[in-house]
């Protein structure tokens, strides 16, 4: 079968041009996609990177604000304890008070009298709990905790040397009394002391 017009057949050297393009081609069509695949990689890892950072920023948050609650709530207990000290130091000294300058024959200072001294005992004894509690947010060998109690010890000390039964006559009282103030005092201050260096130094550790 003849056909009307002929098509020339290309000639080698056309063919092997027509080679080396479809080869440059394939090989740009490579190199794009090997530049795809490393860009997404390096976004990938960047993303990586920056999640990684962000987690660990939130991890640090975390902490911090967890550390701040903790020294807020130690500052709430502490204030609570040295408004507790401190009343309970006022009560001894009522109770004192009315044991140097009552009358011993008035039977209705005498009442009185017992009444202080067992409402001084009973913040004394009521400090015990808040012990407790600084002992477990601190330790026992802490300077806040010792002083504390040693400030409990001593009003309850004084205050039960004026229980029923003790001679207001005794001229060595008031000296005794004096003795005590001195004990409870000295261990107020500590406290006070105490307390403020502790908190002063963790809001500064953790400004």
């Amino acid at each position: 079968m003849f056909l009307p017009f002929s098509l020339p057949l290309p000639t080698a050297a056309e063919l092997l041009n027509a080679a080396v393009e479809l080869l440059k081609i394939g090989i740009s069509a490579g190199a794009l996609v090997g530049v795809a695949v490393l860009t997404a990689a390096t976004t990938n890892r960047r993303q990586d990177r920056a999640l990684a950072a962000e987690a660990e920023r939130l991890r640090q948050q975390l902490r911090h604000d967890r550390t701040m609650t903790d020294l807020q709530e130690l500052r709430t207990l502490l204030d609570a304890a040295a408004t507790q000290l401190s009343a309970a130091a006022d009560a001894l000294v009522q109770a004192q008070g009315h044991t140097t300058l009552a009358d011993p024959t008035d039977q209705s200072a005498q009442v009185e009298r017992e009444k202080l001294v067992a409402a001084a005992q009973q913040r004394a004894f009521g400090l015990a709990e808040t012990a407790r509690r600084i002992r477990l947010r601190l330790t026992r060998d802490h300077d806040v905790y010792s002083s504390f109690y040693s400030g409990r010890d001593a009003i309850w000390d004084s205050s039960a040397r004026l229980s029923p039964g003790v001679d207001l006559t005794d001229e060595n009282l008031s000296e005794a009394i004096d003795g005590d103030n001195q004990r409870v005092g000295t261990a107020l201050a500590e406290f006070y002391e105490a307390s403020h260096r502790l908190i002063g130094s963790q809001t500064d550790e953790h400004s």
